[in-house]
């Protein structure tokens, strides 16, 4: 990455920095495809690794992504450099300067820069332009917080699911954000070794954001979810269902503590305006399941006036209406 120290001022620890470059270059070649689609919004045929790329410029200077790229515009091929950066300084124009500067004396082909900008909003210290008697070299500035956080959590590469910490929340809480990329980290990986190496990835992205603690939180409460279902799986009244929408919960393998919180998702982010299949992925559900609560929520007005009454019990309401009694409380909690 291209700020060596950046981290360091957010955290006592000094190998932070250190830690988040190395797991840019664990996660790029996995990345890359949603990059180029998603954030740099451009084509490529392939890519090729290019040549002692570690003997063209110094250490510090190391670039986070070079290779040599081909597209229809350049068929003979050109460079493609792609930086990281989690702090806003005055340096950087400069450096990219340099960095267009060494790699096309190494070799001597077009070079394509783009710097990807982790923090929230857009930098005020460097514009991406550099303007002086006969030089005017521009690049283009990526800023995450502008994407749509969607674009990464739908994917099914963890690698690209990490990046959501730093896009858009589009109008969720970063608990609520942070809530589901450990979900969905932990459906794409389960209880393999794997899933703790994302985890303890997200625990390093998240001091760029200053959600340590809320970090903590969420993975202690996934962990806390997996031992649950762990001990409810050899208890066989968790299987016990007389709703027709909570047989089918059951039936996809999902326990009570589970479907509560798909239903939760469900109602968050169809009020979001999420579509289905959108929505079925990130709640772990069918989208047939997923536009049977959708269907029911209808009936949400319904429910809190019943509610409010003190009248009925969350199983009267749910008879009354023939809606799935886990809807009836998650509205309970809500209220």
């Amino acid at each position: 990455m291209a700020s060596k120290t950046s981290l360091k001022e957010k955290n006592p620890n000094k190998s932070d920095g250190n830690k988040f470059d190395k797991i840019l270059k664990e996660n790029l070649e996995a990345m890359v495809p949603v990059l180029f689609r998603k954030v740099l919004k451009i084509k490529i045929d392939r890519t090729e690794n290019l040549p002692q790329i570690r003997n063209q410029i110094t250490k510090e200077s190391e670039p986070d992504f070079l290779k040599m790229a081909f597209s229809g515009e350049y068929p003979k091929g050109f460079l493609l450099q792609i930086d990281f950066e989690s702090k806003d300084e005055r340096a950087t124009d400069a450096r990219m300067l340099e960095y267009l500067g060494v790699a096309f004396r190494k070799y001597r082909l077009p070079v394509d820069l783009h710097l990807v900008y982790l923090p929230k909003g857009k930098p005020r210290y460097f514009t991406g332009k550099i303007k002086f008697f006969g030089l005017n070299y521009e690049y283009p500035i990526h800023v995450l917080s502008e994407i749509d956080y969607r674009e990464f959590l739908s994917s099914d590469v963890p690698e690209d699911v990490l990046m959501a910490i730093f896009a858009d929340p589009g109008g969720l809480s970063a608990t609520e954000i942070l809530r589901l990329i450990v979900e969905k980290l932990a459906r794409l990986k389960g209880k393999s070794t794997e899933l703790n190496k994302f985890i303890n990835q997200l625990k390093v992205f998240s001091i760029i954001r200053n959600l340590q603690l809320e970090t903590q939180k969420q993975v202690d409460n996934m962990i806390d979810k997996l031992e649950f279902a762990k001990a409810v799986r050899a208890d066989n009244w968790f299987q016990m269902g007389a709703q027709e929408g909570l047989e089918q919960g059951l039936e996809q393998g999902l326990e009570l503590g589970e479907i509560k919180k798909a239903i939760f998702n469900i109602r968050k982010m169809t009020e979001l305006k999420f579509d289905t299949n959108v929505i079925a992925d990130i709640s772990g559900v069918s989208e047939d399941w997923a536009n049977m609560i959708q269907n029911q929520l209808k009936f949400e007005p319904e429910i809190i006036k019943l509610l409010k009454t003190g009248k009925f019990s969350e199983e009267e309401i749910s008879d009354k209406l023939k809606i799935h009694p886990l809807l009836v409380k998650v509205v309970f909690e809500d209220l």
